[in-house]
Protein backbone atom coordinates (compact mmCIF):
# COMPACT_ATOMS: atom_id res chain seq x y z
CA UNK A 1 0.00 0.00 0.00
CA UNK A 2 1.26 3.34 0.23
CA UNK A 3 4.07 4.80 1.71
CA UNK A 4 2.36 7.84 3.89
CA UNK A 5 5.38 9.37 4.82
CA UNK A 6 6.28 10.16 0.96
CA UNK A 7 2.86 12.57 1.09
CA UNK A 8 3.40 13.88 3.92
CA UNK A 9 6.62 15.38 2.91
CA UNK A 10 5.75 16.48 -0.84
CA UNK A 11 2.19 18.50 0.61
CA UNK A 12 3.64 19.10 4.21
CA UNK A 13 -0.06 17.48 5.38
CA UNK A 14 -0.05 14.54 7.89
CA UNK A 15 -2.10 11.44 7.05
CA UNK A 16 -3.07 8.50 9.11
CA UNK A 17 -5.16 5.35 8.15
CA UNK A 18 -8.11 4.84 10.12
CA UNK A 19 -9.95 1.97 10.56
CA UNK A 20 -13.60 2.11 8.54
CA UNK A 21 -16.26 -0.74 7.64
CA UNK A 22 -16.30 -1.87 3.56
CA UNK A 23 -20.05 -1.57 3.52
CA UNK A 24 -21.94 -3.01 0.63
CA UNK A 25 -19.10 -2.84 -1.59
CA UNK A 26 -19.33 -5.96 -4.66
CA UNK A 27 -17.15 -8.92 -4.26
CA UNK A 28 -15.84 -7.99 -7.52
CA UNK A 29 -14.49 -4.55 -6.05
CA UNK A 30 -12.86 -5.85 -2.91
CA UNK A 31 -11.40 -9.17 -5.23
CA UNK A 32 -9.48 -6.58 -7.48
CA UNK A 33 -8.64 -3.78 -5.24
CA UNK A 34 -7.04 -3.37 -1.55
CA UNK A 35 -8.99 0.02 -0.07
CA UNK A 36 -7.34 1.71 2.83
CA UNK A 37 -9.50 5.14 4.45
CA UNK A 38 -6.98 7.63 5.47
CA UNK A 39 -7.14 11.59 6.90
CA UNK A 40 -5.15 14.16 4.61
CA UNK A 41 -5.29 16.16 8.09
CA UNK A 42 -8.81 16.22 8.43
CA UNK A 43 -9.72 15.47 4.59
CA UNK A 44 -10.80 12.08 4.53
CA UNK A 45 -10.07 10.21 1.41
CA UNK A 46 -9.77 6.54 0.39
CA UNK A 47 -6.99 4.91 -1.35
CA UNK A 48 -7.85 2.38 -4.03
CA UNK A 49 -4.64 -0.12 -5.17
CA UNK A 50 -5.34 -2.45 -7.37
CA UNK A 51 -4.27 -6.06 -6.43
CA UNK A 52 -3.56 -7.22 -10.21
CA UNK A 53 -2.17 -5.62 -13.08
CA UNK A 54 -4.12 -2.27 -14.48
CA UNK A 55 -5.00 -3.14 -18.00
CA UNK A 56 -8.65 -1.76 -19.09
CA UNK A 57 -8.46 2.08 -17.25
CA UNK A 58 -11.87 2.62 -18.68
CA UNK A 59 -13.39 -0.25 -16.30
CA UNK A 60 -11.33 0.82 -13.46
CA UNK A 61 -13.28 4.06 -13.85
CA UNK A 62 -16.58 2.36 -13.54
CA UNK A 63 -15.33 0.53 -10.60
CA UNK A 64 -14.13 4.06 -9.28
CA UNK A 65 -17.72 5.87 -9.89
CA UNK A 66 -19.24 1.97 -7.96
CA UNK A 67 -17.39 2.87 -4.93
CA UNK A 68 -17.05 6.82 -4.82
CA UNK A 69 -21.50 5.99 -4.73
CA UNK A 70 -21.02 4.25 -1.87
CA UNK A 71 -18.11 6.79 -0.06
CA UNK A 72 -19.10 9.86 -0.99
CA UNK A 73 -15.35 11.36 -0.28
CA UNK A 74 -12.28 11.75 -2.62
CA UNK A 75 -11.19 8.40 -4.34
CA UNK A 76 -6.75 8.06 -4.80
CA UNK A 77 -5.73 5.15 -6.84
CA UNK A 78 -2.43 3.99 -5.87
CA UNK A 79 0.09 2.61 -8.34
CA UNK A 80 3.48 1.01 -8.05
CA UNK A 81 3.77 2.00 -11.32
CA UNK A 82 2.00 3.68 -14.26
CA UNK A 83 2.97 3.81 -18.25
CA UNK A 84 2.87 7.10 -20.40
CA UNK A 85 -0.51 6.15 -22.17
CA UNK A 86 -2.16 5.31 -18.46
CA UNK A 87 -1.10 8.75 -17.42
CA UNK A 88 -2.32 9.83 -19.88
CA UNK A 89 -5.79 8.43 -19.52
CA UNK A 90 -5.87 8.84 -15.76
CA UNK A 91 -4.71 12.74 -16.13
CA UNK A 92 -7.35 13.25 -19.24
CA UNK A 93 -10.58 11.78 -16.62
CA UNK A 94 -8.89 13.54 -13.74
CA UNK A 95 -8.62 10.46 -11.48
CA UNK A 96 -6.36 11.36 -8.90
CA UNK A 97 -3.10 9.15 -8.38
CA UNK A 98 -0.21 8.20 -6.60
CA UNK A 99 2.56 6.40 -7.90
CA UNK A 100 4.35 5.45 -4.72
CA UNK A 101 7.65 7.56 -4.53
CA UNK A 102 7.26 8.93 -7.93
CA UNK A 103 4.26 11.09 -8.81
CA UNK A 104 1.11 12.69 -7.30
CA UNK A 105 -2.09 13.72 -9.56
CA UNK A 106 -4.77 14.99 -6.88
CA UNK A 107 -6.55 18.07 -8.32
CA UNK A 108 -9.28 17.77 -5.14
CA UNK A 109 -6.67 18.86 -3.03
CA UNK A 110 -5.50 22.21 -5.20
CA UNK A 111 -8.41 23.88 -3.46
CA UNK A 112 -7.91 22.22 -0.03
CA UNK A 113 -4.46 22.78 0.42
CA UNK A 114 -4.69 26.48 -0.88
CA UNK A 115 -7.90 27.07 1.62
CA UNK A 116 -5.89 25.44 4.31
CA UNK A 117 -2.90 27.73 3.74
CA UNK A 118 -5.04 31.18 3.07
CA UNK A 119 -6.77 29.80 7.41
CA UNK A 120 -3.42 29.20 8.81
CA UNK A 121 -1.73 32.63 7.71
CA UNK A 122 -5.31 34.89 8.97
CA UNK A 123 -5.63 32.48 11.80
CA UNK A 124 -1.65 32.67 12.89
CA UNK A 125 -2.46 36.69 13.18
CA UNK A 126 -4.77 36.50 16.13
CA UNK A 127 -6.70 34.12 18.02
CA UNK A 128 -10.75 34.76 17.75
CA UNK A 129 -11.72 36.57 21.43
CA UNK A 130 -13.63 32.96 22.48
CA UNK A 131 -10.59 31.01 21.56
CA UNK A 132 -8.43 33.24 23.60
CA UNK A 133 -11.09 33.39 26.34
CA UNK A 134 -11.27 29.31 25.79
CA UNK A 135 -7.67 28.98 26.28
CA UNK A 136 -7.43 31.20 29.23
CA UNK A 137 -10.04 29.31 30.67
CA UNK A 138 -8.34 26.09 30.08
CA UNK A 139 -5.14 27.60 31.63
CA UNK A 140 -7.07 28.76 34.57
CA UNK A 141 -8.42 25.20 35.17
CA UNK A 142 -4.65 23.91 35.59
CA UNK A 143 -4.23 22.25 31.94
CA UNK A 144 -6.88 19.71 33.47
CA UNK A 145 -9.39 17.78 30.74
CA UNK A 146 -12.29 20.08 29.96
CA UNK A 147 -15.21 18.90 27.24
CA UNK A 148 -16.47 21.69 24.87
CA UNK A 149 -19.72 21.35 26.69
CA UNK A 150 -18.76 22.28 30.17
CA UNK A 151 -16.25 24.76 28.30
CA UNK A 152 -19.70 26.46 26.54
CA UNK A 153 -21.73 26.58 29.37
CA UNK A 154 -18.76 27.95 31.65
CA UNK A 155 -17.83 30.88 28.86
CA UNK A 156 -21.20 31.17 27.76
CA UNK A 157 -20.54 30.81 24.34
CA UNK A 158 -22.85 29.74 21.61
CA UNK A 159 -22.12 25.77 20.37
CA UNK A 160 -20.97 27.49 16.78
CA UNK A 161 -18.60 30.24 18.81
CA UNK A 162 -17.18 27.16 20.81
CA UNK A 163 -16.72 25.30 17.92
CA UNK A 164 -14.56 27.82 16.30
CA UNK A 165 -12.83 28.52 19.00
CA UNK A 166 -11.57 24.83 19.45
CA UNK A 167 -11.03 24.40 15.76
CA UNK A 168 -8.39 27.39 15.99
CA UNK A 169 -6.66 26.34 18.83
CA UNK A 170 -6.36 23.02 17.46
CA UNK A 171 -5.28 24.35 14.06
CA UNK A 172 -2.82 26.12 15.59
CA UNK A 173 -1.55 23.35 17.39
CA UNK A 174 -2.21 25.31 20.83
CA UNK A 175 -4.42 22.12 22.30
CA UNK A 176 -5.52 19.01 21.03
CA UNK A 177 -9.00 17.24 21.37
CA UNK A 178 -10.43 13.65 21.26
CA UNK A 179 -13.86 12.65 20.42
CA UNK A 180 -15.99 11.76 23.06
CA UNK A 181 -19.60 10.82 20.90
CA UNK A 182 -21.03 14.60 20.03
CA UNK A 183 -18.46 16.06 22.32
CA UNK A 184 -14.77 16.81 22.22
CA UNK A 185 -12.23 16.49 25.27
CA UNK A 186 -9.70 19.59 25.36
CA UNK A 187 -6.04 19.01 26.50
CA UNK A 188 -2.99 20.05 26.65
CA UNK A 189 0.36 17.72 27.91
CA UNK A 190 2.39 20.43 29.53
CA UNK A 191 1.92 22.82 32.71
CA UNK A 192 -0.15 25.76 32.61
CA UNK A 193 3.12 28.62 32.01
CA UNK A 194 4.25 26.15 29.08
CA UNK A 195 1.36 26.56 27.47
CA UNK A 196 0.87 30.42 27.67
CA UNK A 197 4.48 30.81 26.12
CA UNK A 198 3.32 28.29 23.41
CA UNK A 199 0.27 30.48 23.00
CA UNK A 200 1.91 33.40 23.40
CA UNK A 201 2.42 34.61 19.57
CA UNK A 202 -1.15 34.42 18.88
CA UNK A 203 -2.83 36.25 22.26
CA UNK A 204 -4.52 39.55 21.20
CA UNK A 205 -5.15 42.71 23.47
CA UNK A 206 -8.29 42.16 25.26
CA UNK A 207 -9.41 46.12 24.85
CA UNK A 208 -10.52 47.07 21.80
CA UNK A 209 -11.33 50.61 22.65
CA UNK A 210 -10.85 52.86 25.45
CA UNK A 211 -13.77 55.81 26.60
CA UNK A 212 -13.76 58.01 28.93
CA UNK A 213 -16.96 59.24 31.22
CA UNK A 214 -16.79 61.46 34.26
CA UNK A 215 -16.92 60.24 37.34
CA UNK A 216 -20.73 60.73 38.72
CA UNK A 217 -21.56 59.33 35.11
CA UNK A 218 -20.63 55.69 36.52
CA UNK A 219 -23.22 53.24 37.19
CA UNK A 220 -23.35 49.60 37.14
CA UNK A 221 -21.00 47.09 38.72
CA UNK A 222 -17.68 47.45 36.48
CA UNK A 223 -14.58 45.46 37.13
CA UNK A 224 -11.30 47.20 37.93
CA UNK A 225 -8.76 47.07 34.84
CA UNK A 226 -5.52 48.48 33.66
CA UNK A 227 -3.45 50.51 35.63
CA UNK A 228 -5.97 50.09 38.60
CA UNK A 229 -5.98 46.37 38.93
CA UNK A 230 -2.37 46.04 38.36
CA UNK A 231 -2.21 48.32 41.74
CA UNK A 232 -3.88 46.38 43.77
CA UNK A 233 -1.69 42.87 42.90
CA UNK A 234 1.99 44.53 42.63
CA UNK A 235 3.45 47.48 44.86
CA UNK A 236 2.62 50.35 42.31
CA UNK A 237 0.75 53.46 43.14
CA UNK A 238 -2.40 53.48 42.67
CA UNK A 239 -2.99 56.03 39.22
CA UNK A 240 -4.89 59.01 39.38
CA UNK A 241 -6.91 58.05 36.63
CA UNK A 242 -9.06 54.87 37.68
CA UNK A 243 -9.81 51.86 35.24
CA UNK A 244 -12.97 49.87 34.12
CA UNK A 245 -13.71 47.22 32.33
CA UNK A 246 -17.11 45.80 30.23
CA UNK A 247 -18.02 44.44 27.12
CA UNK A 248 -20.94 46.11 26.63
CA UNK A 249 -20.99 49.26 25.83
CA UNK A 250 -24.96 49.93 26.57
CA UNK A 251 -24.31 49.68 30.08
CA UNK A 252 -22.41 53.08 30.03
CA UNK A 253 -24.04 56.31 30.01
CA UNK A 254 -24.10 57.74 25.95
CA UNK A 255 -22.40 61.02 27.78
CA UNK A 256 -18.76 59.65 27.13
CA UNK A 257 -15.85 61.00 25.43
CA UNK A 258 -13.18 59.46 23.50
CA UNK A 259 -10.62 62.01 24.53
CA UNK A 260 -9.43 62.18 28.43
CA UNK A 261 -9.45 65.93 29.12
CA UNK A 262 -9.36 65.46 32.98
CA UNK A 263 -8.12 62.53 34.91
CA UNK A 264 -9.29 64.28 38.37
CA UNK A 265 -13.04 64.35 36.78
CA UNK A 266 -13.08 61.41 34.26
CA UNK A 267 -12.55 57.83 34.40
CA UNK A 268 -11.73 55.56 31.79
CA UNK A 269 -14.04 52.82 31.04
CA UNK A 270 -12.17 49.48 28.43
CA UNK A 271 -14.55 48.05 26.02
CA UNK A 272 -13.51 44.40 25.55
CA UNK A 273 -13.82 41.87 23.21
CA UNK A 274 -14.65 39.42 25.42
CA UNK A 275 -16.94 39.19 29.05
CA UNK A 276 -14.19 40.14 31.58
CA UNK A 277 -16.22 38.97 34.19
CA UNK A 278 -16.41 35.09 32.89
CA UNK A 279 -12.80 34.32 33.61
CA UNK A 280 -12.54 36.40 37.15
CA UNK A 281 -14.10 35.85 40.73
CA UNK A 282 -13.30 39.18 42.31
CA UNK A 283 -13.95 42.97 41.44
CA UNK A 284 -10.64 42.94 38.86
CA UNK A 285 -10.23 41.65 35.74
CA UNK A 286 -8.40 38.45 35.37
CA UNK A 287 -4.03 38.28 35.38
CA UNK A 288 -3.72 37.02 32.37
CA UNK A 289 -5.71 39.45 30.54
CA UNK A 290 -4.65 42.22 32.52
CA UNK A 291 -1.11 41.94 31.55
CA UNK A 292 -2.12 41.40 27.71
CA UNK A 293 -4.25 44.74 28.09
CA UNK A 294 -1.06 47.18 29.43
CA UNK A 295 1.23 48.36 26.60
CA UNK A 296 2.71 51.16 28.81
CA UNK A 297 6.21 50.53 27.76
CA UNK A 298 7.32 51.70 31.55
CA UNK A 299 9.95 49.55 33.08
CA UNK A 300 8.26 50.01 36.51
CA UNK A 301 4.87 48.51 35.05
CA UNK A 302 7.04 45.26 33.14
CA UNK A 303 8.44 44.20 36.41
CA UNK A 304 4.93 44.02 37.91
CA UNK A 305 3.60 42.51 35.05
CA UNK A 306 6.10 40.08 35.31
CA UNK A 307 5.93 39.21 39.15
CA UNK A 308 2.32 39.08 38.74
CA UNK A 309 2.61 36.21 35.89
CA UNK A 310 5.24 34.62 38.27
CA UNK A 311 3.18 34.03 40.96
CA UNK A 312 0.12 32.74 38.84
CA UNK A 313 2.81 30.01 37.54
CA UNK A 314 3.40 29.05 41.11
CA UNK A 315 0.14 28.85 41.80
CA UNK A 316 -1.51 26.82 38.78
CA UNK A 317 1.98 24.62 37.72
CA UNK A 318 2.03 23.23 41.48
Amino acid sequence: MLSLNYTEKLLGIKTKAIDFSLLNLPYYILDRYELQLTTFDSLKVLLIHPKIKLEDLKLLKTHLQVIKKEYKIPLVVILDKLTFRQKEYLLKEKIPFIVNDKQIYLPFLATYLQERSDSEDIEKENLLPSAQLLLFYFIYNKCNEITTIQASKQLELTPTSISRATKQLEQLDILHSKKDGVNKILSFDGKPSDLFKKSKDFLINPVKKTIYLAKNELKGNFLMSNLSALSEWSLLSEPKLKYYATDNISLVNENFSEKLIDSEDQIAIELWRYNPKILTNTNMVDKLSLCLSINEGDERIEIAKENILNKLWEELDG
